[in-house]
């Protein structure tokens, strides 16, 4: 029994048998090999027809932007909350508050005054010839164009006068712009310098 196992072994020990088998002789046929070579070949060729991907080149992060120091203030809401207000947008906020700011009815005052060779307080006196009573109706018609007040109160503002003494003045004053161009324009230029003044402030 001992020489037909080595008798068994020799003979399949050239053939490098690729397979363990657990019965009582490691032996493999001429079959076996033959197809485990044949097998390992088709590997190689499959192996060498592979197409190998390029690398994938990862391109770097973009730099992070630099870092742009805002000025302003820090503020806190009525409930607690904390924000961050730059200068910047204080500025606009303000423009903004400007732009749409009444004028003041002294200033229309003044501003017709200068217009008219007068004093800021002849707008307000009882004087009633033809240079007063224009000067002061231009700033009636002014004064409801360019301001949110009452009729009333704009009668107040010039020497307690009656709402119906400003609404006929300012009513005057639109017929002749209507009827004459060169007080229309005079008008205009008023008009434009008083928005130009509040814009300025």
């Amino acid at each position: 029994m001992t020489d037909i196992v080595s008798d068994a072994t020799s003979a399949t020990s050239d053939k490098a048998c690729p397979l363990p088998y657990t019965s009582a002789i490691n032996e493999c046929s001429s079959e076996a090999v033959s197809q485990y070579r044949a097998h390992k070949e088709r590997l190689k060729r499959i192996a060498a027809r592979a197409v190998v991907p390029p690398p994938v080149i990862v391109a770097p992060p973009p730099p992070a932007p630099p870092v742009v120091i805002v000025p302003g203030v820090r503020v806190t809401d009525r409930i607690g909350r904390e924000m961050f207000i730059s200068d910047q947008a204080i500025r606009e906020t303000n423009d903004n508050i400007r732009a749409i700011r009444p004028l003041s009815i002294a200033t229309i005052q003044a501003k017709v005054a200068e217009a008219y060779g007068l004093s800021r307080a002849e707008m307000t006196c009882a004087k009633r010839t033809a240079p007063f009573c224009l000067a002061r109706q231009v700033a009636f018609y002014l004064s409801r164009q360019l301001t949110p007040f009452s009729l009333p109160e704009i009668g107040r503002r010039f020497g307690a006068r009656d709402h119906t003494t400003v609404l006929h003045g300012a009513r005057r004053i639109g017929q002749m712009i209507r009827m004459d161009a060169n007080f229309a324009a005079k008008i205009e230029a008023l008009k434009a310098q008083l928005v130009g003044e509040r814009a300025a402030t």
